[in-house]
C-alpha cells in the first residue's frame, strides 16, 4: 500500500513539475539585397527583446515564446529595418487562446512587400 501512495506521489510530482512551452516557429527569408537588421516578430501587445539580422538571400529560423502571453486570440506583428532606413512595422496571423495554429510560418521580405505562407497541423 505504502508503494502504490509513493508511486502516486512520484507520479504527480513529475506531472506537476514539467513545464510546457508555447512556441510559434517562423522560417524568414530576405530576398532583397539589403541587409536586414533588429528583425523580431512578436504577439501583437508584448515585448521581445529577442532579434535577429539577415544578410541578403538568408533565410534563419525564429522562435516566439509564447508561453506567458494571455489566452486570447490575436495577430503577430513583425519589425525589421533595412539598415538605411526606419523601422517597418507589420501585422499579419493569427492565434487563438495563446496558441499558434500554424505548425510553421514562411516569411518572404522583398523591397516593398512581405510574402506569407503558414504550415498547419493536422488533427
Amino acid at each position: 500500500m505504502i508503494y502504490r501512495i509513493l508511486a502516486i506521489g512520484l507520479i504527480i510530482a513529475l506531472t506537476c513539475s514539467c513545464e510546457n512551452k508555447t512556441i510559434a516557429k517562423f522560417e524568414i527569408t530576405n530576398r532583397t539585397n539589403d541587409r536586414i537588421d533588429s528583425l523580431r516578430i512578436v504577439p501583437n501587445g508584448y515585448e521581445c527583446k529577442h532579434y535577429i539580422s539577415l544578410l541578403p538571400r538568408e533565410t534563419k529560423k525564429y522562435d516566439c515564446d509564447m508561453t506567458n502571453i494571455a489566452k486570447v486570440d490575436g495577430d503577430y506583428q513583425i519589425d525589421y529595418k533595412f539598415e538605411s532606413s526606419d523601422f517597418i512595422s507589420e501585422t499579419f496571423g493569427y492565434y487563438t487562446n495563446g496558441y499558434p495554429i500554424e505548425k510553421l510560418n514562411k516569411i518572404e521580405i522583398k523591397t516593398n512587400t512581405l510574402l506569407f505562407d503558414a504550415e498547419f497541423n493536422s488533427y
